[in-house]
């Protein structure tokens, strides 16, 4: 009788397989190594859409056909840099032209006050009218305006 009651202990110490914790499956076997210390770089790699936080409207000061451009797309520009060279006949004529005007504007304006100081004295000796006075010292107003 003693066999029948041993039979149950013995048949309880055979090995069993290893099971994982989903029942009937064995657990897997994994390789281990000891951890490297090495320098890595990490990079990633995202898209993207890049805008500028200013924007600057340039606009010529002058007429003229662009002759060169002195800057390179894209780069920095510093305040008061050249960025384009205008072709210069054009706006040099205009300035020659505008420099004349203001010589002849200066001839006159001297010619108007040199005329009033000699209508003030004229009028001292009745030589001329209080109209031909108030006439070159509108010249010279004028002239000043101008």
């Amino acid at each position: 009788m003693y066999i029948f009651l041993a039979l149950p202990i013995l048949t309880g110490c055979k090995e069993k397989k290893s099971t994982g914790a989903m029942g009937g499956m064995p657990t897997p076997e994994i390789s281990v190594t000891k951890p490297i210390v090495e320098d890595i770089t990490l990079t990633k790699d995202y898209p993207g859409y890049l805008t500028t936080e200013k924007t600057v409207n340039l606009v010529a000061r002058v007429n003229g056909t662009l002759q060169s451009t002195s800057y390179v797309a894209g780069g920095r520009v510093k305040q008061g840099q050249l960025l384009f060279v205008i072709e210069p006949t054009l706006y040099k004529d205009q300035v020659e032209q505008a420099e004349a005007e203001l010589k002849t504007a200066q001839a006159q304006l001297e010619y108007a006050r040199n005329n009033y100081s000699r209508m003030k004295e004229a009028v001292k000796s009745d030589a001329v009218s209080q109209i031909q006075v108030l006439q070159a010292e509108s010249s010279v107003a004028e002239g000043v305006a101008a």
